[in-house]
Formats: C-alpha cells, sequence, structure tokens
C-alpha cells in the first residue's frame, strides 16, 4: 500500500529542513521529495441501468441502425428469462421467457436492422429470437455441455466440452430464418469465445495465466472473469474484470460509478459500434458485485488505457454465404486486422476497498 503524505505535512518537513539548515548556514544540496507513484487511472460509467435479482450468466449489445440510443442491453437472468433494456433507460423494455438460457449473443445475419438474440442453453439448445421475444428458429446442438455462444456475420461458435461447432445462421428463400451446423472443430480446451465483425476469439482454458488473487475483494467463485474483445481500428482489444478492476489490454483501471462510489466489476461485456450520446464510439458494460448493471463509454476507457477513444461496429460490412470449412472465422481477416491481446499483470496493484469500508 502506498503512504501518501498531506501536502501540509510536507510543507511542515520541509520548514523543519530549512530551520535546521539556517543554523548552520547556506547548503549547496538540494532538498527533495521523491514523487508519489501514481496508482490505476479512474473510468466512470455513464448511467446505472439497474439491479437484477436473480443471477445474471451472460451479457450483450444490440446496436440500433439508425439511432444509437435505441440501442439495446441483452441480459440472460436465470429464471427470469432474457432482459431487453433500452441502452439509455435503464427500463427492461421486454422480456424473452427463455428462463434455460445461459449464454446470449447478439446476430444480425437473420434481420439486419432488428437484429435477433441467440440464447444458449447448457443441454446445447440454440434459439434465435427476435427482441420482442418472438422465437425464430432453433436447433439442438450434439454433444456434451455447452458453455459459450459467439456470432459474427452469418456464423455463431458453439463451445460444447471444449469443441467448437460453427452454426450458420440466416433465412430461408421464403425469408424465414434457418440455423444449421456446420464445421465441427476439436480442440477440447476451449472454454470461452467472443466475436467482433471480422472474426472469433477463443479462451483456452489450459493456456490462462495464473493472476496473484490473494489481495483480490471476495466476490465468490467469479474473482477472474476472462473478458470479452472489442475491435478499434482493425485491432482486437481485450477486455476483462480482474481482483476488483477493469482491464484493458492488461491495462488495470479502477471503476466508479457517476457519482463517484467505488465499483466492482464481476462480470463484464465490451462491443463496438454507436450507441448513442457518449456511447456513441462504443460501450463496456459492467456487472458489479451486488447485481447491479452500469455502462461505462468505451471512449473513457479507451483513453485512460492510451488506446484510440472509437470502435468499430459488430454489424457486417457484407453477408456471408457460406460457412469457414475447417477455420472457426467468419471470414477472411482484413489486412489491417491485428489481434493485440496482452494478457493483465496485476501481481502489483492493489484492489479497490469494497463500497462502505
Amino acid at each position: 500500500m502506498t503512504n501518501r503524505l498531506h501536502p501540509a505535512a510536507l510543507s511542515l518537513l520541509f520548514l523543519a529542513a530549512c530551520g535546521d539548515d539556517a543554523a548552520q548556514g547556506p547548503s549547496n544540496e538540494d532538498v527533495s521529495v521523491p514523487p508519489v507513484p501514481e496508482g490505476p487511472s479512474v473510468v466512470r460509467s455513464s448511467i446505472t441501468l439497474g439491479t437484477f435479482e436473480g443471477a445474471v450468466t451472460d451479457l450483450a449489445l444490440y446496436e440500433a441502425p439508425a439511432f444509437g440510443f435505441q440501442g439495446a442491453v441483452i441480459a440472460a437472468n436465470d429464471e427470469a428469462g432474457i432482459a431487453v433494456i433500452r441502452v439509455d433507460g435503464g427500463e427492461a423494455s421486454g422480456w424473452i421467457p427463455d428462463p434455460l438460457a445461459q449464454r446470449i449473443d447478439v446476430t444480425y445475419a437473420i434481420d439486419a436492422d432488428a437484429g435477433s438474440v441467440l440464447a444458449l442453453s447448457s443441454e446445447g439448445n440454440l434459439t434465435a429470437y427476435a427482441l420482442d421475444g418472438t422465437v425464430l428458429g432453433s436447433i439442438d446442438v450434439p454433444g456434451g455441455t455447452a458453455q459459450d455462444v459467439c456470432a459474427s456475420g452469418n456464423l455463431a461458435a458453439i463451445l460444447v466440452d471444449g469443441d467448437i461447432q460453427i452454426v450458420q445462421v440466416g433465412t430461408d428463400n421464403e425469408g424465414q430464418a434457418t440455423l444449421s451446423l456446420g464445421t465441427l472443430v476439436e480442440t477440447g480446451s476451449v472454454d470461452g469465445c467472443d466475436a467482433t465483425g471480422s472474426g472469433f476469439f477463443f479462451t483456452d482454458g489450459a493456456a490462462q495465466p495464473a493472476l496473484d488473487t490473494d489481495e483480490a475483494p471476495d466476490m465468490g467463485a467469479q474473482d477472474i472473469v476472462t473478458g470479452p474483445v472489442i475491435s478499434s481500428g482493425g485491432k482486437a482489444i481485450e477486455v476483462s474484470a480482474v481482483n476488483g478492476m477493469l482491464a484493458v489490454n492488461g491495462t488495470p483501471l479502477l471503476v466508479q460509478t457517476s457519482d463517484d462510489r467505488p465499483l466492482l466489476p464481476r462480470l463484464v461485456e465490451a462491443t463496438g459500434g454507436n450507441y448513442g450520446g457518449v456511447l456513441r464510439d462504443g460501450a463496456i458494460l459492467v456487472l458489479d458485485d451486488n447485481n447491479a448493471l452500469h455502462v461505462i463509454p468505451w471512449s473513457g476507457a479507451a483513453t485512460a488505457a492510451g488506446l484510440a477513444p472509437t470502435s468499430d461496429s459488430k454489424r457486417p460490412a457484407e453477408p456471408i454465404i457460406s460457412d469457414a470449412i475447417g477455420v472457426p472465422f467468419a471470414t477472411d481477416p482484413a489486412p489491417a486486422f491485428t489481434p493485440e491481446l496482452e494478457r493483465p499483470q496485476f501481481e502489483d496493484v492493489e484492489p479497490p476497498a469494497p463500497p462502505g469500508q
């Protein structure tokens, strides 16, 4: 812990030193105070959308095509189903009655304007919903325990027992939603995924570094949450919640509410695009240790981490026609697309104290 001296105390120390020197005559030695080491930068949420009563297992963002403020936060809320919340309002604008949904993502392959929600149960059922709750299609993914879903373009990646099952998402000649199984990529160790408009990114559980959590606040089994990926200027940037802080490409950031109260991230989701107002350059969703949901402007977090304060929309620039055989990517990455994923190092950073302490 860094001990900070009050400016008045520094003045008294300096005057005392001058008094001793005055009795002995002038001194050629410079009296200096070593600089106080700087801690992590602080980022603030722009709005708190509300607090969930039940468990929240996943978050996603829908980007409206015309007006960013009409976008929506999608939250898998356990037995309550899937909440659809206006990103600027804090009130649930709708509920999708799917109590089995554990993981979710948004796809624009079925309806490019309205968007659709892909909901995955742990049993491997993948269902596509309109944001008003209408069932658009469903498919059972074979295998064992389903772990995660992420979507990019006309494809979705389903993680099942460490393997990657590609599902093609689209419409038939009559405009009806279609979900069909594609390539199976057998890895045996992948345990998380996220996607940008340029492709998929997977977390290999066997390759995760050991992070020092001895000083972490007590957040149960989710002290460390491997974060999602956001695209900015064609580069992939990892965002995660570790040890009570937000990390952007390995840079630790303290998080506060808009009224300067400490905020301990437990689950995060970051998505590029325009969500209106201060969120016009992208947004980070943060679920804190009290199950309250906050929205942080990507521009603020990126600037604090020394990155460009812009993001790339997840909406596909052009439709994807077929499954990429043997490769779990929606398309070949753009020439300028370079993943830059730096693992966070938090051994020397002291986490914030929980609220009220």
